[in-house]
C-alpha cells in the first residue's frame, strides 16, 4: 500500500492526485491541507473512490486534536489514528505545548475526550509562560502605520471614507 498527501496543501492539490489515483491511504494533515472543511472533502472522496483515510499528525497538540476530529468523523474508517511519539523530544509534555499533553492508555489507546468543540482547552497559564505577543497596534500606531505603508495620501482617502 502506498500512502501520500501529508504536506500538501488543500483540495486543489489533492484532487489531482486522486485524479491520478496516486494512493491507497490518503494523509492530509487539516493543519496544512486548508483546515477541516478540506479535509472533508478528501474522506468523501476516498469513499466513493474506495481508498484509506488516515490524517497525518505531527504537528503539535492543536493539530492533532484537529486531525483526531477527522477520523473520528470517518464512520468508514478502521485504520489507527498515527500518534507522534519520538523520544527523546517529540514527547506529549513537549510536542502539545499550551495544552494538557495527550496520553495513551495502558493498552496504548487513546479515550475519547469530552471537552466541547474540537476536545481541547488551552491552559492558560502555559500560554502565558510560552506564547509571545509580536506586536501592540494602537490606534495612532494604526495610522502611522498605514501612511509608511500607503501614503499620506491613501491615508487621508481612507479617513474622509470612514468620516462619511
Amino acid at each position: 500500500m502506498i500512502a501520500g498527501a501529508e504536506l500538501n496543501y488543500g483540495w486543489d492539490e489533492i484532487k489531482i492526485m486522486f485524479e491520478k489515483d496516486c494512493f491507497d491511504i490518503y494523509q492530509p494533515d487539516a493543519t496544512f491541507a486548508g483546515g477541516i472543511a478540506q479535509v472533508m472533502k478528501v474522506i468523501e472522496t476516498c469513499h466513493s473512490r474506495q481508498r484509506l483515510f488516515s490524517p497525518h499528525t505531527w504537528t503539535n497538540g492543536v493539530g492533532f486534536y484537529v486531525n483526531w476530529n477527522l477520523i473520528l468523523a470517518d464512520r468508514v474508517n478502521n485504520l489507527p489514528l498515527e500518534y507522534p511519539f519520538e523520544p527523546p523530544s517529540w514527547i506529549p509534555q513537549y510536542r502539545d505545548g499550551i495544552i494538557e499533553p495527550i496520553l495513551p492508555d495502558e493498552n496504548a489507546m487513546l479515550q475519547p475526550f469530552t471537552q466541547p468543540g474540537l476536545g481541547f482547552e488551552i491552559n492558560k497559564k502555559l500560554l502565558r509562560k510560552y506564547g509571545k505577543r509580536f506586536f501592540r497596534l494602537t490606534e495612532t500606531g494604526l495610522k502611522i502605520k498605514v501612511i509608511r505603508e500607503k501614503g499620506l495620501k491613501t491615508a487621508l482617502a481612507i479617513k474622509k471614507r470612514k468620516e462619511s
